[in-house]
């Protein structure tokens, strides 16, 4: 069978991962989900898979029709994103008018949730909830061997609307290495790194309780070995890539797993620079030595607020009496950090905002991102907000229906901007960061400073870092 894998174009620099998508302007990863199912594919079917990343490409939706009329495949497989669920639709609409032939196959977070919605304004032939890889391999040799497709995990067909419950990969080191050399692998960098950059999942799931968070397919952590993460560096270094940042919800969920890997690459004498994400109450002083020496470049940090009263409303079950200290662990050993925030709590006030921008003042990180709070449908602060929240499918809308609240969280984000980026100490580090990469720093910084600027901003706007 013949399988075309696509990473839907838009007008945008678009990332779209199961558990999230945003505008990327200053960074690109590749489609790192679609390489999986493509890897999946090729290897458990001996199917004929090739992938298109649109956003990479630069194609639009005619070229991107075009190069799959060319490929004629049996079956069209991508993931519908969720802050371009809208154009993500539209998307595949037309691309199984222009291929009627080519069973079209979605997956992703909204299409898991709202199937029988998705089916009724599109065209599409199947969605496959949750994980996709068992069920896309379990789907296409059903295809081939013409049995019943209303047994396959996770599988739902148009018309029916039943499936049986999705399957839960509980063994990942049985998964074949998703190739990012299928795509042009120039295309894609972290922010204010070199490049060209692989991600790595080395675990699904997550097992806290944020009330806020979508997380990679679910609440139960299955977490891959560390010969198996090493194996895949090896596999990926081959392939010429030096840069990884691994994707999992939170990283550092077992201390032990990662001291070995760690073990495992300096042991290796493996020359790579990587990133990845951690909870504030994961940081650990003598892991984070460890993680230098293995070449751990960044830390993504979910801090989200520096009020106690705003962690609690958010489930997040840290103290933020903790925040300032482990960041400066990461410091010490010379890792560059990066703190997630958010705003926008009802429960936030003026004395919490001031809160944040003395901690932001007083912190040692490198770089802060600052988002408002956009509650997600099927999450349980979604639940306590939905008759707050202005939440359609079909056009898509998900924010706050008091524009002056949603307004207001811009306002305060821009304030929390300036808190940080203006002090001193970051402007020093900034300014070695731009000899560094001047080009980068200089479209990044452009980006930024036309947001701060602009009187006016549209409702999800883009993503810095």
């Amino acid at each position: 069978m013949k399988v075309l894998c696509v990473n839907l174009p838009n007008k945008d620099r678009i990332v779209r991962r199961f558990c999230g998508s945003y505008n990327s302007p200053s960074f690109l990863f590749p489609p790192q989900e679609l390489l999986s199912c493509a890897a999946a594919l090729k290897s458990w079917n001996k199917a004929e898979v090739f992938v298109v990343d649109a956003i990479a490409e630069k194609r639009d939706l005619d070229s991107t029709i075009d190069f799959i009329r060319q490929k004629n495949p049996d079956m069209v497989v991508t993931m519908i994103g969720m802050e371009c669920f809208s154009d993500d639709i539209k998307v595949v609409t037309s691309i199984k008018s222009s291929n009627p032939g080519a069973k079209m196959t979605v997956f992703g977070y909204y299409p898991s949730m709202f199937s029988r919605e998705v089916f009724k304004n599109t065209n599409i032939d199947y969605i496959v909830q949750g994980e996709p890889e068992l069920c896309l391999s379990k789907l296409v040799k059903a295809m081939e061997e013409g049995t019943e497709l209303s047994a396959v995990p996770g599988l739902i067909q148009r018309g029916d609307g039943k499936s049986v419950p999705p399957e839960r990969m509980m063994d990942l080191d049985q998964l074949p290495f998703p190739d990012p050399s299928m795509l042009a692998t120039n295309n894609y960098k972290e922010m204010l790194m070199r490049g060209p950059i692989a991600l790595i999942q080395s675990a699904r799931g997550c097992p806290f309780s944020c009330n806020y968070c979508v997380t990679s397919y679910g609440r139960k952590v299955v977490m891959r070995s560390p010969e198996n993460i090493l194996a895949e560096i090896e596999f990926l270094v081959e392939k010429g890539f030096r840069e990884f940042r691994f994707t999992d919800d939170t990283f550092i969920m077992s201390k032990a797993r990662v001291e070995k890997m760690c073990e495992l690459i300096t042991r290796k004498k493996l020359r790579i620079k990587w990133t990845c994400l951690s909870r504030v109450d994961s940081l650990d002083r003598g892991l984070l030595a460890l993680m230098k020496k293995a070449g751990c470049k960044r830390i993504y940090i979910g801090i989200e607020s520096f009020s106690q009263k705003v962690l609690d409303y958010y489930e997040k079950g840290i103290k933020a009496s903790d925040i300032l200290e482990r960041i400066e662990w990461v410091r010490e050993v010379g890792i560059q950090s990066s703190g997630f925030m958010m705003i926008g709590a009802p429960v936030e006030t003026a004395d919490d905002i001031t809160e944040n921008k003395d901690g932001l003042r007083r912190s040692k990180l490198d770089f802060v991102i600052v988002s408002k709070l956009t509650p997600y449908s099927g999450t349980p602060l979604f639940e306590r907000l939905k008759d707050s929240m202005e939440f359609t499918l079909f056009p898509y809308h998900n924010f706050f229906k008091d524009m002056a609240y949603e307004n207001r969280m811009i306002a305060i984000e821009k304030e929390l901007y300036r808190a940080f980026y203006w002090r001193p100490n970051t402007l020093f580090s900034l300014f070695r960061i731009m000899v560094e990469n001047p080009r980068d720093f200089f479209n990044t910084g452009v980006l930024f400073l036309k947001f701060m600027l602009a009187k006016d901003q549209d409702k999800q706007h883009p993503n810095f870092i």
